[in-house]
C-alpha cells in the first residue's frame, strides 16, 4: 500500500483512528443534501451530521482514501484492538479453570524514585495531589490507565538512588497508601544479588500460584508438565485440575499429589522468572525442594524434575500400604538441637527424633504420629513455636479428577 499523501489523508487517518480508540463517529461538517442518485437505504448508508457513539454490539472499523496529487492512491482500515485474554478470560477476573468467574481489580506496583530521601518525599506529595484528582470507575480504560501509570514508573522512568513502592489495585486506594504515610526509602542497589530457596514438603496449600496462570509462560510450564506426566509416566490425574480445587476438595496435602505439584510450582515459577529477567546467584534446596533448585542451576531437565518429583510422591504414597501399621509424622520445631533434646526425652507414644537441623534455632522432627503430637503439645504449652507439617501419605480425599 502507498503512503497516506498529503496533510488531508494523514488528518483523516488520524481521526479515524481517534473515532476507533474513543469509541465515538465524528460528523461530516459539509453534508447538507444526499445526492439522490446513491441508494443510501438500498445498502444502508447512513451520513453521521452529529457525533454519534459506536454501537456497541459492533466490531470497530474504519477506514480513509487518500487521492494525491502525487499520484498515490491509498486505501487504510484501522481495526480496533480487543484486549488479549488468558484461556478466554478477561482482564479482571480471576482464572479459575472451573466454578464461577470472580471479577477482581488486580494489584499493580507503582515504583517511585529519587536522587535523594528528600525529593523521594517530594514525589510523595505530587502523586498524593495526582491521584486525588482522578476517579475511579469500573470501566476497562480505567485499568489501562493504571496499567500504564504502573508500566511507566517501573519500566520508563530512571531508577535513582533512593525508592519506593506501593501496592494498589485503584487510584483512590493508591491516593490512601501515599497519604497515610510517608514511603519505605530504600537505597538502590546497582549489582543486585538475588538467592533462590526451594521450600520441601509441608508448606503447601489449596490452590496455590493459581494466580499465576494468568500469565502465558506460568501457565505453559503447567500444561507441558501435565501432558509430560500423562503420555510418559501415565499420570492418571490432572495436576492443573487438582490445584484448581478449593479447601474443603483439595488432595494436596498427600504426598502423591504435593510432591509433583509442588515441584511443578516451582519449575513454573523459574520459567516465569527468567522471562522477567530475574535469576539468582545461588540456590538451596531443602527436602524435595531440592528438585526445583537443581532445575534452576540447570543440572536437571524440567523433564526430569517433573518425572523425579511424581515417582517420590508415587512411592511415598506406597509406604502406607506396604507398613499399614506405621503411622508417622513431621513437625518443625523453633529451637535448636541441643535444646530439643529434653522434649525428646519425656517422648512415651512411640519415637521421634531430629530429621533436619535447619538453622541453630530451628529443627524438623520426625517419628511416630503419637510422638509427635505429645511433643507438639508439651511445645505449645510452654509457648515455643512448633507445627505439625502436612505430609499425609495416604489419599483419603474425594476421588480425583481423571485426564480427559
Amino acid at each position: 500500500m502507498g503512503h497516506l499523501e498529503g496533510a488531508a489523508g494523514l488528518a483523516g487517518l488520524i481521526k479515524c483512528v481517534l473515532m476507533v480508540e474513543k469509541g465515538f463517529i465524528l460528523p461530516n461538517i459539509h453534508f447538507d443534501q444526499p445526492n439522490k442518485r446513491i441508494p443510501f437505504e438500498q445498502y444502508r448508508v447512513r451520513v453521521p451530521i452529529a457525533l454519534v457513539p459506536w454501537p456497541r454490539e459492533d466490531h470497530r472499523r474504519a477506514s480513509v482514501n487518500s487521492f494525491g496529487y502525487g499520484g498515490t492512491n491509498a486505501h487504510a482500515i484501522v481495526d480496533s484492538f480487543e484486549r488479549p485474554t488468558v484461556n478466554g478470560l478477561d482482564r479482571g477476573k480471576q482464572p479459575l479453570l472451573h466454578g464461577k468467574l470472580q471479577t477482581t481489580r488486580q494489584p499493580r506496583v507503582f515504583v517511585f524514585s529519587a536522587r535523594d530521601e528528600a525529593g523521594l518525599e517530594r514525589v510523595r506529595q505530587q502523586y498524593i495531589t495526582f491521584t486525588k484528582m482522578k476517579d475511579d470507575g469500573q470501566d476497562d480504560e480505567l485499568d489501562d490507565e493504571l496499567d500504564s501509570l504502573s508500566h511507566t514508573l517501573g519500566s520508563r522512568r530512571s531508577i535513582l538512588q533512593w525508592t519506593g513502592a506501593i501496592f494498589a489495585s485503584s487510584y483512590k486506594e493508591l491516593h490512601t497508601r501515599l497519604a497515610e504515610s510517608k514511603l519505605s526509602a530504600v537505597r538502590t542497589i546497582a549489582n543486585l544479588r538475588l538467592g533462590f530457596i526451594f521450600t520441601g514438603q509441608g508448606a503447601q496449600w489449596a490452590r496455590m500460584g493459581v494466580e499465576l496462570l494468568r500469565y502465558p509462560t506460568y501457565r505453559q510450564s503447567f500444561e507441558d508438565a501435565e501432558t509430560f506426566l500423562r503420555e510418559h509416566l501415565g499420570c492418571d490425574w490432572s495436576p492443573i485440575r487438582e490445584l484448581d480445587r478449593h479447601e474443603g476438595d483439595s488432595s494436596i496435602q498427600f504426598a502423591k499429589f504435593s510432591q509433583p505439584i509442588c515441584t511443578i510450582v516451582q519449575v513454573a515459577l523459574v520459567d516465569l522468572l527468567r522471562q522477567w529477567g530475574v535469576r539468582p546467584v545461588a540456590v538451596v534446596g531443602h527436602s524435595s525442594g531440592e528438585i526445583g533448585a537443581a532445575y534452576c542451576l540447570g543440572a536437571l531437565s524440567k523433564q526430569a524434575a517433573w518425572e523425579l518429583a511424581y515417582h517420590r510422591g508415587y512411592l511415598s504414597s506406597r509406604l502406607k500400604h506396604q507398613a499399614p501399621e506405621l503411622s508417622g509424622s513431621m513437625m518443625a520445631v523453633g529451637l535448636g538441637p541441643e535444646s530439643v533434646q529434653p522434649y525428646l526425652n519425656f517422648v512415651t507414644q512411640g519415637k521421634a527424633n531430629i530429621a533436619c537441623v535447619n538453622s541453630p534455632s530451628s529443627v524438623t522432627m520426625s517419628g511416630d504420629a503419637g510422638a509427635i503430637r505429645e511433643m507438639l503439645a508439651k511445645l505449645q504449652a510452654d509457648n515455643i513455636f512448633a507445627r505439625e507439617l502436612k505430609v499425609h501419605l495416604t489419599e483419603t480425599a474425594p476421588p480425583m479428577l481423571k485426564v480427559c
